[in-house]
């Protein structure tokens, strides 16, 4: 193992000189990878690991390895990345040995990125260290080798770029479990192939031949795997799961979870157990079953929850064709059926008297059966809530309702009541008894043997958003009751409709603020719109497009020609509209900010631009997307066309033609200084007796600047300094082949990228002495 103790003296000179460490290396073959593993104990597996990789006698505990069949040449800089869920750990190495091997409790001496843990100290002495089951809970993680040309060396504030490291010569997914130790051989046969990853999880269909269970709908929630790698799956139902012949004619209240294959499998081995299994426990081979999760393929696993002791434990792996030459078998996954919430005993509620209501929520899986199969999920956002009447007898009902089409809600198309927003709820009164509904009209129900009445109502239109619910007669007694209840729903969110190709959805944070949130389902642009800016989109259609080109628009005759081919070639972009039933384009007005986000293929800086609806052509400015988010954020005022060009070497002088030659967008609300490329000038010079050469800077104006200097071929930001302008202004001494950035005023960095800088300088390289 290796060790990298510098001294605070040694650092703090490389970060002041940024001397070059790059040299141009020979080429050389791209090492083959062999092996790889992750150990509990390190050292002792010093003769078990894969066949010829040896520990020594310093590795410690909780260590992943690499064995190379040849060792690399001298002159391959080596780059070892592991993905934990959203974090990127990063050990940097040169080639000359056949095993590498990095633990993840020598954080402090070893890793030239990772993330950083509250309260971790470095004393490496069992007592304080935090354990790979920590930050590996998750159970799977991704190991990458890369050969990048240019050595990265110090700590690393983000991942290196692409760009940076060039493509993984190997790629492994790895299933972490407490005191498993992974030791896997990678023959020739194998080593171009993809892992198969892990099945999909959703609740298993029920027997569809018998009544009394085929129309209860299950669903399935996977949760984070715990510290042995099981991952537990919590089971609920739709209504009460009565006793029933499953398919193999036996009697029991059964209940499971299907999992759709990944793409690629063809068979799947598995084991099912009423006691713990392992990713090493014995397992069976067995075609895939059709139908388990709609149309596609897969396995399913039921349990008889009447059983002192049903099967609850299933483990299993995906296995490719006999001739892929593509995709490797899948890693074991072991999975825990959680059937607390099957037929779970109702607390017991004080039945309502004569005359009185009570008011409940609907569960998310009941369904409407008979009319469309609705389910309370279609209809509303996790988390409706029902208030019990106050002393006015007002219910007050707060959550989120989605927009649906629900042909069969109500037959009369007239009322125009199938397509829109409802309201699921429960009222329980005695039996017998009858209420009266006044919403958009009115509806008569009466109370069945249970004392219950499931209804949806529709909440589209309605006056002051209230209902009101009258009690009538009870039929026993011909007593007439009187009272009325009113149902307040100005709690409920109305969510716009989704155009195809659309996803919107509606968070609410602790303070009762609700932001609507549209996407397109690609996951490639998000759109956040607050609620100050949201109201007024119900009875609207809200879509958000993500484009690769903007080729096909068309913008104003008078855009100039520089500016038009710059947009219309623009490598990522989002547009969003909003219009109404009738089609028409609706303007989204209110000063709160609109947030769009934008998923982009590579990270780097893009200039982004607007395009209105009569094409005219503004700027926003340039932004960063980092390697870990590939996303660009812009703020703005209003919905538009938003294309993003990537700045390169041989797009940069039209990029900066285009920024000149558009005026700068009016609804831009981020707070940035408007962009003048080129107004920032930077330039060097040897002097004697120096370290290094003297950078000038000149056409700053904020009395504060922010001063970047990245090595030779690393986009992380090595040394950052916040200083007066006057010392930009007179020079600073810095090492050839280093980048330096100006940002003219004060910049913050999140995540190692700079959150909305002002005006920046073009990066500017430092050349040899000379």
């Amino acid at each position: 193992m290796k060790q990298k103790l510098l001294s605070v003296l040694l650092v703090l000179a490389m970060a002041l000189t940024m001397l070059p460490t790059a040299a141009f290396a020979e080429e050389t073959a791209t090492p083959a990878v062999s092996g790889y593993g992750f150990v509990w104990k390190g050292g002792e597996h010093k003769d078990d690991l894969v066949e010829g990789a040896t520990t020594s006698g310093d590795w410690m505990g909780e260590t992943m390895y690499v064995y190379f069949a040849d060792a690399p040449a001298a002159n391959v800089n080596l780059w070892f990345q592991v993905k934990v869920g959203d974090h990127t750990w990063g050990c940097a190495a040169s080639g000359g040995s056949k095993t590498y091997a990095f633990s993840f409790l020598n954080r402090g001496s070893q890793w030239e990125l990772h993330p950083t843990i509250d309260n971790e100290k470095f004393d490496y002495s069992n007592k304080d260290v935090t354990h790979a089951t920590t930050y590996m809970n998750a159970g799977e993680v991704t190991l990458e080798v890369f050969t990048p040309t240019n050595a990265i060396q110090g700590a690393q504030e983000t991942a290196p770029s692409a760009d940076t490291l060039g493509k993984a010569i190997f790629t492994q997914k790895i299933t972490i479990a407490k005191d498993t130790d992974v030791k896997e051989t990678v023959g020739p046969e194998t080593s171009d192939k993809t892992k198969l990853g892990a099945g999909t999880v959703s609740g298993a269909i029920l027997n569809q031949a018998d009544d009394a269970v085929k129309n209860i709908k299950v669903t399935a929630k996977a949760g984070t795997a715990d510290s042995d790698g099981v991952i537990p799956v919590a089971l609920t139902a739709s209504a009460t799961i009565p006793t029933h012949k499953n398919g193999e004619n036996k009697d029991g209240v059964w209940v499971g979870f299907a999992l759709a294959a990944p793409e690629g499998a063809a068979k799947v081995k598995y084991a099912f157990s009423p006691s713990a299994l392992t990713a090493s426990s014995e397992l069976t081979e067995t075609e895939l079953e059709a139908n388990v999760a709609g149309d596609k393929s897969g396995i399913a696993f039921y349990a008889n929850k009447s059983d002192e002791s049903p099967k609850i434990y299933a483990a299993v792996q995906w296995i490719p064709a006999e001739n892929d030459t593509t995709h490797t078998a899948s890693d074991v996954t072991v999975y825990k059926m959680d059937l607390s919430e099957i037929n779970k005993p109702e607390t017991p509620v004080d039945p309502p008297t004569e005359g009185t209501l009570k008011f409940a929520a609907l569960s998310d899986n009941f369904i409407f059966s008979g009319m469309g199969d609705k389910a309370v999920s279609d209809l509303v956002e996790t988390g409706l809530k029902v208030s019990e009447p106050d002393a006015n007898k007002v219910v007050k009902v707060t959550g989120i309702a989605k927009y649906a089409a629900w042909a069969e809600f109500n037959g009369n198309t007239e009322d125009k009541e199938q397509e829109g927003h409802y309201l699921p709820i429960q009222i329980k009164g005695v039996e017998g008894q009858k209420i009266t509904i006044k919403g958009l009209k009115e509806k008569e129900f009466t109370f069945g043997s249970d004392g219950s009445c499931e209804l949806a109502m529709f909440l589209d239109k309605l006056t002051e958003s209230k209902f009101t619910v009258t009690v009538g007669e009870v039929v026993t007694s011909s007593k007439k009751a009187g009272d009325i209840y009113t149902i307040d729903c100005s709690g409920v969110t109305l969510l716009p409709k989704a155009a195809d190709g659309t996803k919107v959805e509606a968070t609410t944070d602790a303070e009762g603020n609700t932001t609507i949130k549209a996407s397109d389902t690609a996951g490639k642009v998000t759109v956040a719109l607050p609620a100050e800016t949201a109201e007024g989109l119900t009875g609207n259609t809200i879509k958000v497009e993500n484009k690769a080109s903007f080729a096909n628009v068309d913008l104003a005759q008078d855009t100039n020609e520089a500016v038009s081919t710059v947009v219309k070639t623009a490598s990522a972009g989002a547009a969003v509209t909003v219009t109404n039933s009738d089609g028409e384009e609706v303007k989204v007005s209110g000063e709160a900010v609109i947030t769009i986000t934008i998923k982009v293929e590579d990270a780097g800086t893009y200039h982004v631009f607007c395009i209105d609806n009569d094409g005219r052509v503004t700027s926003f400015g340039e932004y960063t997307a980092d390697a870990t988010t590939k996303t660009l954020t812009i703020k703005s005022t209003h919905l538009s066309q938003y294309p993003a060009v990537k700045i390169t070497e041989d797009n940069k002088a039209a990029v900066d033609a285009a920024a000149k030659l558009v005026d700068q967008d009016e609804g831009k609300v981020d707070g940035d200084a408007p962009v003048t490329p080129g107004s920032i000038v930077v330039d060097s010079a040897v002097v004697s007796g120096a370290i290094g050469r003297k950078v000038t800077v000149t056409g700053l104006t904020a009395e504060n600047v922010t001063v970047q200097i990245a090595k030779p071929g690393n986009t992380a930001p090595a040394v950052v300094f916040n200083i007066p302008k006057a010392t930009a202004v007179n020079g600073f001494n810095v090492n050839a082949g280093s980048v330096v950035t100006v940002w003219n005023g004060e910049v913050t960095f999140v995540n190692g990228a700079p959150s909305n800088p002002p005006a920046a300088s073009t990066p500017y390289t430092v050349p040899a002495n000379g």
